[in-house]
Parts: structure tokens; sequence; C-alpha cells
């Protein structure tokens, strides 16, 4: 039997990039309470200045799993668009 999975390599995170964006989401998060996912790129594209030339979308979705899965914001999952809002 042939193995029909393809081994993928995995993306690299800018570590610096990631910390950037991870920040920003944390203060986003402090100043304007919950926010849907499209609202942090929104509001993280307002911040970033012209040289940012990483995927502000992929960054913002990766740090925004990981403050999930680190238990640093919880989902609103009762809300729609769901939103996500620091734990204190």
């Amino acid at each position: 039997m042939v193995n029909s999975v393809q081994q993928h390599e995995m993306p690299v995170i800018n570590q610096r990039t990631f910390d950037i964006v991870h920040e920003a989401l944390t203060f986003l998060l402090q100043e304007c309470g919950p926010l849907s996912y499209r609202e942090m790129v929104d509001h993280f594209q307002r911040l970033s200045t012209p040289e940012f030339s990483d995927s502000i979308e992929w960054y913002v979705l990766i740090a925004k799993l990981h403050m999930e899965s680190s238990g640093e914001v919880e989902s609103l999952t009762d809300e729609q668009p769901e939103r996500v809002r620091l734990i204190h």
C-alpha cells in the first residue's frame, strides 16, 4: 500500500515579526475590548508601517491562535462574528 500523504515543509515564522504582531494584538485588545479576526487585521494594518512586508493576515491569525492556545484570550462564540477578548 502506498502512503498518499505527502510531506510538507512547515512554514518558517519570523520570531521578531510574530512578537510585534502579538504585542500589537495585546495592545488592541486592551484598548478596544473584544475584536473579531477581521477587526484585528484592520486595526493592525492601520498601525503597521509601510515597511511591514510580511502577510499581516497570516501573522494575525497565527498570533491569535497562539494567544487562544496559551490562555491569553478566550473566544466569545455566542457573538457573530466570533470575537476574542483578553483574559485578565
